[in-house]
């Protein structure tokens, strides 16, 4: 009576006694249609919610494989005008800084290029990129997440890589710890020819991440293939080795 009073004030009192004793005599029908009503609506509520979090998956994942809220494509072998681009670059007041990834060392080549250990026992498809040295800043730090790394050194990870131990180095997936039993110490064998004659490069671990922005990087075996970071003169003096001007 008190809700019928509340929400039907305008209308007369007769009204009001004859919805209340409506509702009484057609109360199962009523339980009924309430809970028809209360499971529609907690279905609506169930696929919103799992849409939005469908969009903001994906949402991330591409935030992840972008890295950058902008990416510059330049086909292999072009000429690109470094200086054009850092101009570019100081004069958009939007842009902060700018970064520079390879295309990988199996499109340069024409070749896959596989990991190896000194045994030549295990062996893993693998990507090697060459970035510049501050890649690490420029791509999003959310995705950045490191297993394990070189301590006590005073500039970033990719910095890194342009010292004199990261000259010799890469930096991995941390799949190839426990797959490969690999470690900061150990030596790895690149294979970047895989015919009749082989040709392998040493190199030294420098790092194991567990993910990277724009990079394919796990601890999980499912990822099977990974992406390897190298610096530009690594990368330089890998294809140099491969075509025999080392």
């Amino acid at each position: 009576h008190l809700l019928a009073s509340v929400f039907l004030f305008w209308t007369g009192e007769a009204t009001r006694t004859s919805m209340h004793k409506n509702l009484v005599a057609h109360r199962a029908r009523n339980r009924k249609t309430t809970i028809m009503y209360a499971l529609s609506l907690a279905f609506i509520l169930f696929v919103i919610v799992t849409l939005s979090l469908q969009i903001m998956a994906f949402e991330m994942q591409e935030k992840q494989l972008m890295g950058t809220p902008v990416r510059l494509y330049c086909p292999p072998y072009a000429q690109l005008d470094h200086a054009e681009v850092d101009r570019l670059v100081q004069k958009n007041a939007h842009i902060h800084d700018a970064a520079y990834v390879s295309h990988t060392l199996q499109r340069l080549m024409g070749q896959r290029t596989y990991i190896k250990n000194l045994g030549r026992i295990y062996s893993h498809r693998n990507d090697v990129y060459a970035v510049s040295p501050n890649a690490d800043q420029v791509i999003d730090r959310r995705f950045l997440l490191i297993r394990q790394q070189r301590s006590g050194v005073p500039w970033s990870l990719t910095d890194d890589l342009y010292s004199v131990r990261g000259s010799q180095s890469v930096i991995l997936g941390s799949l190839f710890r426990s797959s490969m039993g690999l470690g900061l110490n150990s030596s790895l064998l690149l294979q970047m020819r895989t015919d009749d004659a082989p040709l392998y490069a040493h190199l030294r671990p420098l790092a194991f991440l567990d993910g990277m922005g724009t990079f394919w990087q796990s601890p999980h075996p499912t990822a099977d293939r990974q992406d390897a970071l190298v610096s530009f003169p690594t990368m330089a003096r890998l294809l140099r080795q491969r075509t025999g001007d080392a």
